[in-house]
């Protein structure tokens, strides 16, 4: 089976439940495997600085690669 999607990036935190968020990362898991698209689960909280930068980076390398 083929996908459109080429990537997805999943913002692993945030002002959620944690069981959540635990349950998003499941399922981009489970559609990496399934559709072998490239993942990237973002970690890190956007008020951190620099967070655009390296947001907009990882999500470059997910595409690209």
């Amino acid at each position: 089976m083929d996908s459109p999607v080429r990537g997805f990036a999943y913002e692993a935190v945030g002002p959620v439940e944690e069981s959540h968020l635990r349950g998003g990362r499941e399922i981009l898991e489970r559609s990496a495997e399934t559709w072998r698209i490239p993942v990237v689960a973002l970690e890190e909280d956007r008020g951190a600085d620099g967070w655009a930068e390296r947001t907009a980076s990882a999500v470059t390398r997910l595409v690209a690669g």
